[in-house]
C-alpha cells in the first residue's frame, strides 16, 4: 500500500518557539514571560545578538535583569572577557538604545554604514 504524502505530514509534530531558531544556531537563549534574550559564547567574547522585552515591561528593570544574567553567565560559565552586540541603524533611532547601552558600561568601538559596534570588558 503506498502512503500519501501532504503537508500533515511534513508538519513538526510539536509546536515550536521562534525562539528554536536561534537555539538550533547554536545561541544561548533565556526566555522569560516579559522577553527574552539570545547570545553566542565564544572564546573571550560573547555576541549579545537581539534582545526583547514586551512593551508592557519596558522601563520595570526586566531587561537590566536579563542582561545580568547575559553577563553573569558569559563570563562565569563560557570564561568571557568581553561582551559585544551591534545596533541597528536601520530600525528606528538607535540612540535610546546606544544610551542604555552607554549607561551598561558599553563603549563604541566601531561603525559600519548599517550599525554600531560595541563591547564592554565583563
Amino acid at each position: 500500500m503506498e502512503s500519501k504524502k501532504g503537508p500533515q505530514n511534513c508538519l513538526p509534530t510539536k509546536a515550536t518557539s521562534p525562539l528554536d531558531f536561534f537555539r538550533e544556531r547554536g545561541a544561548q537563549v533565556i526566555e522569560e514571560s516579559f522577553g527574552w534574550v539570545n547570545y553566542y559564547p565564544s572564546g573571550e567574547y560573547c555576541y549579545l545578538e537581539n534582545m526583547f522585552i514586551h512593551k508592557e515591561f519596558r522601563k520595570t528593570q526586566h531587561g537590566t535583569s536579563l542582561l545580568n544574567r547575559v553577563e553573569l553567565s558569559a563570563k562565569e560559565v563560557y570564561g568571557c572577557k568581553y561582551l559585544t552586540t551591534t545596533i541597528s541603524k536601520h530600525f528606528g533611532d538607535p540612540e535610546p538604545t546606544l544610551k542604555i547601552c552607554k549607561k551598561r558600561g558599553f563603549e563604541v568601538c566601531g561603525t559600519s554604514e548599517d550599525a554600531i559596534i560595541l563591547i564592554k570588558e565583563l
